[in-house]
Order: C-alpha cells, then sequence, then structure tokens
C-alpha cells in the first residue's frame, strides 16, 4: 500500500483499494481486519524476511492479525501533495500543500471474526494552506487541524444475499466525539476576509467522509475475497486516497453477516463539499502491514 506519512489515511491509515473484481472467495470473507509482520521468535512463524513474502527458514516472521487491545501507532510523516476541500465547481476552495497525523493516531484490533476493525485518535494537520473565493487578501489560520476521528473499515458492497462484503476495500472516518458532525473549524485572517471561518461537517445524513485504500505506488484497488485478480497483500506505506468524486456509501460489517450502510459526505461554507486528496502512511515501527478478509 502506498503510505501516511500521514493519513486521513487513510489518514487515515491505514490501506487497500483500486477496481478490480474478486474473482475467488473464502469460506467466509470477514470484517476487514489489520495484519502486521511481525517477528514470533525462530521457528514460531512461516516466514523467513520481515516482509513475509519469503516462507522457510528461520520462520521468525509471521503475518499476525490485530486482536483486542493491540494496536500499533501510524507515523507522522508529512506528505506532500494537493489535499483540495472545495465546493461544486471550485468557486470556494481550501487548497493545502503538507499533511500529517497527530501524536497517538493508531490502528486497533478487535477479538472475533467480523466486526470491522478501526483506526482511532486519528487527527490531521494540514499546513500550507490558501482559501479561494474568500475575498483577498484572505489567509487560512495554520495549522488546519481536525477533530479526533475513528476509521472504520468496510466494504463497497455486499453480496445479493446481504451476508458477505464485497468488491473494494475501504475506510470511513467519523467523529470520534458527540454530536459526532464537526470535523474541523476553518479560521482565515485578512482584511479581505468575506468570512472570517467556516465549519465543515458532515452533510445531510452523512456519518463521515469515506476514502480508499490503495497499494504501495499503484492505484490498484484491494478487493475482499483474496484470489487470483485480487490486491489483499501487505507493504509498509499505505495508501489513503479520496478521490475527486466523492464516495457516497459504504458497509461496515457489526457482527457476522450484519451490515450496516455508512454515508459519506461533507459540507463547508454552507453547501456540500468534496474532499480530493491522497495521503501515505505507514507504522511509527516501519513494519510491513495490510489490510485482509
Amino acid at each position: 500500500m502506498r503510505t501516511a506519512r500521514t493519513l486521513m489515511v487513510s489518514l487515515l491509515a491505514v490501506f487497500a483499494l483500486g477496481a478490480v473484481a474478486a474473482t475467488a472467495a473464502q469460506a467466509v470473507i470477514q470484517g476487514p481486519f489489520w495484519k502486521v509482520c511481525k517477528n514470533v521468535g525462530l521457528n514460531n512463524g512461516t516466514f523467513e524476511d520481515a516482509q513475509c513474502s519469503v516462507a522457510g527458514g528461520s520462520k521468525e516472521w509471521e503475518q499476525v492479525r490485530l486482536k483486542a487491545a493491540g494496536t500499533e501507532e501510524l507515523e507522522a510523516k508529512t506528505s506532500e501533495g494537493e489535499h483540495v476541500l472545495s465546493t461544486a465547481g471550485g468557486l470556494k476552495q481550501i487548497n493545502c500543500t503538507k499533511v500529517s497525523l497527530g501524536a497517538g493516531s493508531v490502528i486497533e484490533g478487535k477479538n472475533g471474526g467480523n466486526e470491522g476493525q478501526i483506526a482511532k485518535n486519528v487527527k490531521v494537520e494540514y499546513r500550507g494552506c490558501s482559501v479561494v473565493g474568500n475575498g483577498t487578501p484572505c489567509a487560512v489560520t495554520e495549522p488546519l487541524t481536525t477533530a479526533k476521528l475513528i476509521g472504520k473499515l468496510g466494504y463497497a458492497e455486499k453480496n445479493a444475499g446481504g451476508t458477505e462484503g464485497k468488491g473494494k476495500l475501504l475506510i470511513i472516518f467519523e467523529v470520534e466525539a458527540a454530536p459526532h458532525t464537526l470535523f474541523a473549524t476553518v479560521n482565515f485572517t485578512g482584511t479581505g476576509c468575506m468570512a472570517t471561518s467556516t465549519q465543515v461537517t458532515t452533510s445531510g445524513t452523512s456519518n463521515g467522509v469515506i476514502a480508499e485504500l490503495l497499494i504501495e505506488n499503484s492505484h490498484n484497488a484491494i478487493v475482499a475475497g483474496g484470489g487470483t485478480g485480487t490486491f489483499e497483500k501487505q507493504a509498509m506505506i499505505g495508501d489513503v486516497n479520496f478521490p475527486a468524486t466523492t464516495i457516497t456509501k459504504m458497509w461496515y460489517e457489526t457482527a457476522l453477516s450484519t451490515f450496516e450502510e455508512r454515508k459519506g459526505g461533507l459540507a463547508a461554507f454552507g453547501v456540500g463539499v468534496t474532499l480530493q486528496s491522497d495521503t501515505d502512511v505507514n507504522l511509527a515501527s516501519d513494519n510491513i502491514w495490510g489490510v485482509f478478509t
């Protein structure tokens, strides 16, 4: 996966996606979960290398599924690129060139087979920001920092019977604190500013904002089910991608074969907005990691 040197995906961490169809399914496709390549001691694992790619040899490395109370910290390296929050037609935009994660952002495991796992305490900081459409001169007060977010892993689709998730693996970032609607307050300074601030919130019945999980250095998706034609794998870098077209829904498995629809969408300046951002994320340990089903 391609990394958060940050998140939103990210962020989120945390991950895995693109546009391929699963061709082989497991007996039961579970709620997406984190795996981390860890040293488990001589002859206690499957692999001889820290990439968990070569079987045999010392057998001291293993793809370990995170369980309850198991966490891995996401590293807050600064990721440079274009991160744009825009109203329809781009009449108003907030553009930032750097994004990083606040300390304490982690992925967390769970026991049991099915509930989608999470990233938590995710706090995203944006710098190098400017604003368009709010008068001039006008500047964004930095850093532009989000509330603490929780990221939930899920699926783009579910099967016809509604018993299994399928398709791209996604992550929705939701505000941790009640009423779970205020992502950030953006403040502006300058004698030409038409508005001195705007709130970035969930829009309508939205629960948060949804990202794709991409593989390191590619835009191939990680797809549920494993098998030929899918890209369910581990890498050092996870790529959390908010595409130009807002992802409006995903399916989060809350228990065995029980799915809850989670909706995506943001608002700012009093109207709906699109977040377009691509952020690299890695573990502070630099271990190989990934999302599996």
